[in-house]
């Protein structure tokens, strides 16, 4: 049920304003984030910054961007994730395919 409810708050957020930060979604709200993004075609910008989505929940939202055809976000908020190096690989990805 829990997750029912985040996935409807990722919805009605990225649709109405594009920010979930500050909501420690973790790399299950990763996983949700990552279904629901692709298929929101209008949006541009996207902050999830804060949310302790680590390298994992960042790479399984990348993957599925990279993978959509209609992703547009050009602008991301990534501050205060505590992210390394790893992500770089990911990242590096999901721009060669969206920029």
């Amino acid at each position: 049920m829990f997750l029912m409810f985040l996935h409807l708050c990722v919805v009605l957020s990225c649709a109405l304003r594009s920010s979930l930060s500050k909501n420690q979604l973790g790399v299950e709200g990763a996983k949700i984030v990552a279904e629901v993004l692709p298929d929101i075609a209008s949006l541009t910008e996207c902050n999830l910054r804060n949310n302790s989505l680590g390298v994992e929940g960042w790479t399984i939202i990348f993957n599925a961007l990279r993978d959509s055809p209609t992703s547009k976000i050009t602008t991301w908020d990534l501050s205060y994730e505590r992210l390394g190096p790893e992500i770089a690989k990911p990242l590096a990805e999901y721009i060669s395919v969206t920029a």
